[in-house]
């Protein structure tokens, strides 16, 4: 969890987005992989926090993301969702600006 060298991270996670779209129930499978960076030097509490860019998919769209993490669990991104078919779910497309709040938990706190 804690690297000698943190400048630049790279993470890649999955997960299942479940919702209601046009009164259906509705399950979506996504995958994401993102870039964090922090250049700052001989610091420690300023180095807590990244810069964010990356991007998600799932089987309907694709978004590229850009935003700010804390410690790299705590993350706030935003972005804009392209569709990549016309069908969308239950006859919604999905596309448009999307706002993300992410809690990661790392594997290393699992063991």
């Amino acid at each position: 969890m804690f690297l000698s060298n943190d400048d630049v991270l790279f993470r890649v996670g999955a997960s299942a987005l479940m919702g209601s779209a046009n009164s259906k129930f509705a399950i979506m499978p996504k995958v994401n992989a993102d870039f964090l960076l922090n250049f700052q030097k001989n610091v420690d509490f300023y180095h807590a926090h990244y810069f964010i860019l990356g991007a998600e998919a799932t089987n309907k769209y694709i978004a590229p993301k850009a935003g700010f993490s804390l410690f790299g669990i705590l993350d706030l991104t935003g972005g804009y969702g392209f569709s990549l078919d016309q069908e969308g779910i239950n006859g919604k497309e999905l596309k448009g600006l999307n706002i993300n709040f992410t809690i990661n938990i790392p594997l290393v706190l699992l063991n």
